[in-house]
């Protein structure tokens, strides 16, 4: 998967709503719900089972990037966010009797997530009220962050 939300270089967003819940939001967002499940039996004189689960991502890519000399401007609140959530599961069960059994089984999960806000030189962001930046699954404000900084 590979979500993005691009800002282009010299773009301009401008939200004049103050409200609670106005503003500019930017998330992007990879919603996972990967099932797969495999169960095999075999009984007999000359028993042989084989099983397999295999699921992979090698770019499970959730990215925001602002371009360089963008405005972003708000009365009201701005987030930004780049995450990913879901469920991954994968079982293997493989069962052989009788007096010449082969029993195989393998399984593979590999999701590696990859979550970036990318602010480039030049940007200028203005919010008059909460700014919520997130990248994975938690969210820090710029209050957080100015503490980080110093």
């Amino acid at each position: 998967m590979n979500t993005q939300i691009n800002v282009g270089d010299d773009a301009q967003i401008t939200a004049t709503g103050a409200e609670d819940g106005q503003g500019i939001s930017l998330n992007a967002l990879n919603d996972l719900d990967i099932t797969d499940k495999v169960i095999i039996n075999a009984a007999g004189a000359l028993a042989g089972t084989g099983a397999t689960v295999k699921v992979t991502d090698d770019e499970l890519l959730a990215q925001v990037q602002v371009g360089s000399n963008a405005i972003l401007s708000t009365l009201g609140e701005l987030e930004i966010s780049a995450r990913g959530q879901g469920d991954v599961v994968g079982s293997v069960e493989a069962d052989s009797s009788g007096a010449l059994s082969v029993t195989v089984t393998d399984a593979t999960l590999k999701i590696r997530p990859v979550n970036n806000i990318i602010i480039d030189s030049g940007a200028d962001i203005t919010a008059y009220g909460d700014v919520n930046l997130s990248a994975g699954t938690d969210t820090v404000s710029i209050a957080m962050i100015t503490k980080f900084i110093h």
